[in-house]
């Protein structure tokens, strides 16, 4: 596990954290939102400035190609390199990471490769299932919890729609590794992780 990898799921730990911790104790509902937003706008600034700095050279054609802002950020990074799909030849995997002043220089000459055909991805889907099955159990507790005192209905109301932001990413990173054929380690420790953190929240909500 690399050290951005580390910094990412430790900052997103810190995000869910505050947003469940901060309120309760100073007993302001709409802070959530407010350090949502912030960590939001730094990761959309942190992406574009890396986006437009940054090219990435294929290990099978040697094709030194760049990429928008939105696949840097939905794609997985370590250290030097990010998994990404060649659009020259289709290969998909690890591809190092270049200055993008430099692509005209590194560029490739030689003839492109035969298409490699996006792998199925299954498993990613079902991945999917499991993280919305388990918001919907959250939602269903939480319906409960509500039902026994009516006063929880605006608590319950924010945590539901605070929590929501994982299942949407979870989904979107998970859809876009599909349809570019990813595979990596990365989208299970996710989900993993998501799924854990779902499944305490509706255990806290029916005790």
């Amino acid at each position: 596990m690399n050290i951005r990898l580390i910094l990412q799921l430790s900052a997103t730990l810190m995000v869910a954290v505050l947003a469940f911790i901060l309120p309760a104790a100073a007993g302001w509902h709409g802070l959530p939102y407010v350090i949502i937003g912030v960590f939001a706008v730094g990761c959309i600034l942190l992406v574009h400035w890396h986006s437009a700095h940054t090219a990435y050279q294929c290990s099978s054609c040697r094709h030194t190609f760049i990429i928008s802002a939105w696949t840097d950020f939905m794609s997985p990074h370590k250290g030097g390199e990010k998994l990404l799909r060649c659009g020259r030849c289709g290969y998909t995997g690890w591809l190092e990471e270049t200055d993008r002043g430099q692509v005209l220089q590194t560029e490739s000459t030689s003839p492109p490769t035969e298409m490699i055909p996006v792998r199925s991805a299954n498993i990613l889907y079902l991945q999917i299932f499991i993280v919305v099955a388990l918001y919907v159990a959250l939602w269903i507790a939480s319906v409960a919890v509500t039902d026994k005192d009516i006063s929880a209905g605006s608590r319950t109301f924010d945590l539901l729609l605070v929590t929501s932001l994982l299942p949407l990413l979870h989904f979107a990173y998970c859809h876009f590794a599909a349809r570019n054929g990813y595979r990596s380690r990365i989208y299970p420790i996710i989900t993993a992780i998501t799924a854990v953190f779902l499944l305490f929240v509706t255990l806290m909500q029916l005790r």
